[in-house]
């Protein structure tokens, strides 16, 4: 371009302006909506701040002030994040046995949990070593008695108790009675363990209880199948011979280091599952549970994984997933619970574990999940584990119950354990595509209108708030019937709890961002914005008076703290306000309501004013119902006043809240009296500075106000010709095949201000405030932008740019030849010589 001598190069030490980009990188049409502004646009905010929960309990600080006592019988009373567990809560839920030669390691129930018998109730069944009956056929009963040698004593044991009996593993001289399915001491030989049995986990042996026989049909088989069990069990015999000599070896008291070594030692042995026996298993569980009393964490964990390998029944499973809970709370052992595959524990749990039955083990599982999931790397792996659609598969099924029967409270306490853990998942916004491709969106969504619990609803507000920030997770989400109006009656239910409000304006912001569907289905679920109207004039009435509070202005005047919730409220409702605006259906019906009239008391409140985010909210909010040219369009009649509110802030030092407050004032202007109060602020004079500035909004808005100004004939005279000129020239050549749309903008702010200068010309009242030079050099950039070829697909040269840069350049031209005919009869005739 021949008017490259005027290029403006960036100045040392500041950031590349805006204009020096690479060009014809992107593809056309993506810089066809990059460079297109329209006047009426959506409004962003930041996401709600969500402070660290250091408790890392299961229901944490924030959610605890969600709550409403309206609804505690619903969800119940919580279970305890905080219990001892060790060595006696593991060993006080397994049976006694005979000890076979070894001190007896269980420990007696609490009286809570023995059973009464009543006085009509048969009383407790008794066994007693009976004599070895004689010979003769044999009589298989369900009642049979096992018969073991003599014992030295007798002992009475209760039903409950006989039924719980888990033996200690036999010695080395009773092995035979273990392992061989011979009948020398005259009793039926047990049945076969299936292939099903096996998979499903450890069989406790109860000597106390006689078995049934096979049929005599089948009991001197040597059948192929009966080959495989013999073989099997040699196998499992020899495991334990070398099992059993690491078991002694577990002593509480060893060094640190050497237990790691034994357990490390045990975990090679037993490899991937349990042994046949009963006995066995509880032998290995028992010497185990000697060391849940160490402090070590990662010991604990380790001996944790052989516990889950042996049995994940009962109340052993739900011990293991409170203690891995426990040491979940802190937040030291993430990085130890990472490195020893806590996650792949804990989802192998949620896998195996049928909710119908262990809900309270679900609970601690997804509590401890919910924790360690705070990590990055710990949600990388749990997603990998495939995490989504096991949690889905347990939502499922509480839908399914429908929050129905004896179990409603601990299902609303695992939804809420669940829908944490899939919020923290959901922070990174890489995994968003994982929620939408899983399906598990549609079922989080459709738990809001099942379970009422107010833990719940802020849980998949925050999901919610997270996925909704993309397009993709936008449309997973409006795949849930009616989840517009659900999330509105939300805000209804629990209209004090602000950390859920807040929540539930974001999302419900962002859905409305882009989509005049879902405008539309939010003024209906709202009674026609009603809703929407009155809890904005409550809330913020609500922080006017707090911040004239002490309270209040000390938190306001803290420029380090986040955000608090009172402001916070109003900014997410503003933000939702304004985004519904931008459709032409919705915004008039919202314009007109005087509840709007708070917008201008928090903009003129001392405090208040110095809040940038909510001021950038309001002002947009301002600037896209100010477009709605209706019948007692609220803002309109009041544009003064809040113009008289928001001049201030173009000395702001934020560019974002300037840029924002000058797209009000771009529509704004156009009314005489606020053209008459910008220049009362020399505000005409900054914004000529502004265009020299390296944000494009800032200059974008900049040229479209000083366009209105610049067709005031009683303004156009106060600005700076010169300057406004040249910085326009300026952003012409910068503009060159990046944005024609601001090109255009600069266009018709001279075409305005050069029509004056006609006009001046042609009255003889020119003052000389552009030279001739400065306007050919704007005819020479006119000219070679003209000559651009753009793209095919960008249409915004011709619609925005080409057709008043044509008109400009015309204009430029006649006034430079006018200028310069007015000089030259301005010139002295040459004087004669003496």
């Amino acid at each position: 371009m021949s008017s490259s001598r005027r290029r403006r190069r960036p100045q040392p030490g500041k950031d590349t302006p805006f204009y020096e980009q690479q060009r014809a990188k992107a593809d056309a049409q993506e810089r066809v909506l990059q460079r297109t502004r329209d006047a009426v646009r959506s409004v962003k905010t930041s996401r709600p701040f969500t402070p660290a929960d250091s408790s890392r309990g299961l229901f944490g600080v924030s959610s605890r002030s969600a709550t409403s006592p309206l609804f505690e019988d619903e969800v119940g009373p919580r279970p305890p994040s905080a219990f001892p567990m060790g060595r006696q809560q593991f060993l006080a839920e397994m049976p006694e046995t005979d000890d076979l030669g070894r001190p007896a390691t269980a420990v007696q129930r609490p009286s809570t949990r023995t059973k009464v018998f009543s006085a009509t109730a048969p009383p407790p069944r008794t066994y007693r070593a009976q004599p070895v009956p004689p010979a003769g056929p044999r009589v298989h009963s369900a009642s049979a008695k096992h018969t073991p040698q003599p014992p030295q004593r007798s002992r009475t044991l209760s039903a409950g108790r006989a039924r719980r009996a888990m033996p200690t593993p036999p010695t080395a001289a009773s092995v035979d009675d273990v392992t061989r399915p011979a009948t020398r001491r005259g009793l039926p030989a047990p049945p076969r363990q299936t292939s099903q049995q096996e998979d499903a986990g450890p069989v406790v042996d109860n000597p106390m209880i006689a078995i049934p026989g096979p049929p005599p049909s089948t009991r001197n088989s040597t059948s192929a199948s009966q080959q495989r069990v013999s073989t099997a069990s040699l196998a499992d015999m020899q495991r334990w011979e070398n099992v059993e000599p690491l078991l002694a070896q577990l002593e509480p008291s060893l060094p640190l280091e050497q237990l790691h070594q034994v357990i490390a030692t045990l975990a090679e042995q037993l490899g991937s599952k349990s042994f046949r026996s009963g006995k066995r298993n509880a032998a290995v569980l028992r010497s185990l549970y000697r060391l849940l009393d160490a402090k070590d964490p990662r010991l604990l964990v380790r001996v944790l994984r052989l516990v889950l390998l042996i049995t994940r029944k009962g109340a052993t499973l739900a011990n293991a997933c409170k203690l891995l809970f426990k040491l979940s709370r802190s937040e030291a052992n993430d990085a130890l619970l990472q490195e020893e595959g806590a996650a792949a524990m804990l989802v192998n749990v949620l896998t195996t574990v049928d909710a119908t039955d262990n809900l309270e083990t679900l609970v601690y599982c997804c509590g401890a999940l919910k924790n360690i999931s705070n990590n990055e790397n710990s949600q990388a792996e749990l997603v990998k584990l495939d995490v989504l659609a096991i949690l889905k598969r347990h939502l499922d099924n509480c839908l399914s119950i429908g929050g129905n029967g004896a179990s409603k409270k601990q299902q609303n306490q695992l939804l809420v354990q669940s829908t944490a853990a899939l919020r923290n998942l959901a922070s990174d916004a890489d995994r968003i595509q994982d929620f939408v491709d899983s399906d598990i969106l549609q079922t989080v969504g459709a738990l809001l209108g099942t379970f009422p619990s107010p833990d719940l609803a802020l849980n998949i507000a925050r999901v919610f708030g997270k996925v909704t920030l993309q397009q993709s997770g936008r449309d997973a989400v409006m795949q849930t019937p009616a989840i517009v109006s659900q999330l509105a009656a939300v805000v209804d239910q629990h209209p004090e709890s602000k950390a859920l409000v807040i929540r539930v304006y974001f999302v419900l912001g962002n859905l409305v961002a882009a989509d005049e569907d879902i405008r539309q289905q939010v003024l209906a679920a709202t009674n026609d914005g009603d809703q929407l109207l009155q809890q904005f004039q409550r809330y913020a009435s609500a922080l006017l008076a707090w911040a004239d509070t002490e309270q209040g202005m000390t938190k306001l005047s803290n420029e380090e703290s986040p955000t608090c919730e009172q402001v916070d409220v109003v900014i997410k409702l503003v933000r939702l306000l304004a985004n519904l605006c931008v459709s032409d259906q919705v915004g008039p019906v919202l314009v007109q309501d005087d509840r709007l009239s708070q917008l201008c008391d928090i903009l003129a409140h001392p405090e208040l004013s110095l809040q940038e985010e909510l001021v950038m909210n309001l002002a947009g909010a301002v600037n896209n119902m100010s477009f709605h040219n209706v019948t007692n369009n609220y803002i309109l009649e009041h544009r003064l006043d809040l113009a008289l509110v928001l001049v201030d802030h173009f000395l702001s030092s934020s560019m974002d809240l300037v840029a924002e407050v000058g797209r009000v004032f771009g529509n704004f202007s156009q009314l005489e009296s606020v053209r008459d109060l910008l220049v009362e602020h020399r505000v005409h004079e900054l914004l000529v500075v502004l265009l020299q500035h390296e944000n494009r909004d800032v200059v974008h808005v900049s040229c479209g106000i000083l366009m209105n100004l610049a067709g005031d004939v009683r303004i156009r005279s106060l600005l700076d010709g010169h300057e406004l000129v040249d910085n326009i020239i300026e952003v012409l050549i910068s503009c060159e095949g990046l944005d024609w749309h601001l090109a255009g903008t600069c266009c018709k702010g001279l075409w305005n201000f050069l029509s004056g200068l006609e006009q001046a010309v042609k009255n003889n009242t020119y003052q000389e405030r552009v030279t001739v030079e400065l306007l050919d050099d704007l005819v020479e950039v006119l000219s070679d932008l003209l000559g651009f070829t753009p793209d095919a697909a960008d249409l915004t040269y011709d619609q925005e740019f080409a057709s008043v840069a044509k008109h400009l350049h015309n204009l430029a031209s006649k006034c430079s030849a006018q200028i310069s005919d007015l000089d030259a009869t301005k010139q002295p005739s040459p004087l004669e010589p003496l």
